[in-house]
């Protein structure tokens, strides 16, 4: 009788981890990274807007569209898919990046030097985001996450460079092959639009 109670009280507890993991965690994820990914839009169109800048520049536009992609695109981000689109982007080609790229190209080469900082900082947040995102509903890579930032930390602690995970981030990320995450948010970015 004793062995059955333990059976159905650790049915029980897994059932109720699952459900915590599965449901309430991978929720609240989502709601943070969208969070997060409205605050760098929003920080980028207050930028836009007190510096006067052009909402039509094609750099604006491609990024927001991204950032709306992203958000709009947040629950279907897994380690899977983000593996399949650097696969096939790899594999496939790069043309529906380059158009991307030559409209990017384009919209910053017209602006000064500070304001195309804030546009390729809008977007490392936002890949630094998506990963993190990727990263934390995968229970393996999101301890491996915790255990750099832990020690990351100690080693701030005892460190002058003060090098922190988002720093290490900027520095690894455009090695990835993130444009092909890039080419699918910003598709999806102005699917909303097309549709209204």
């Amino acid at each position: 009788m004793e062995s059955m109670f333990v059976v159905i009280a650790n049915w029980v507890l897994l059932s109720c981890l699952w459900w915590l993991w599965f449901v309430e965690y991978k929720q609240y994820r989502l709601d943070r990274t969208r969070q997060d990914l409205f605050s760098v839009r929003d920080d980028l169109f207050e930028y836009w807007d007190r510096h006067n800048l052009d909402f039509d520049n094609p750099a604006y536009r491609l990024t927001r569209d991204m950032l709306n992609g992203s958000i709009r695109f947040a629950h279907r981000l897994s380690l899977i898919r983000l593996a399949g689109s650097f696969v096939s982007h790899k594999r496939f080609g790069k043309r529906l990046w380059v158009a991307h790229e030559e409209e990017l190209a384009r919209g910053l080469q017209s602006l000064p030097k500070k304001h195309r900082k804030k546009i390729q900082e809008a977007r490392r947040d936002m890949h630094f985001l998506m990963i993190k995102h990727v990263g934390f509903n995968s229970l393996v890579l999101g301890t491996v996450y915790l255990l750099i930032k832990g020690i990351l930390y100690l080693q701030r602690s005892f460190d002058s460079d003060r090098r922190t995970l988002h720093d290490l981030s900027r520095q690894f990320l455009p090695n990835l092959g993130i444009d092909a995450i890039d080419a699918e948010m910003v598709e999806v970015g102005r699917e909303k639009y097309a549709s209204s």
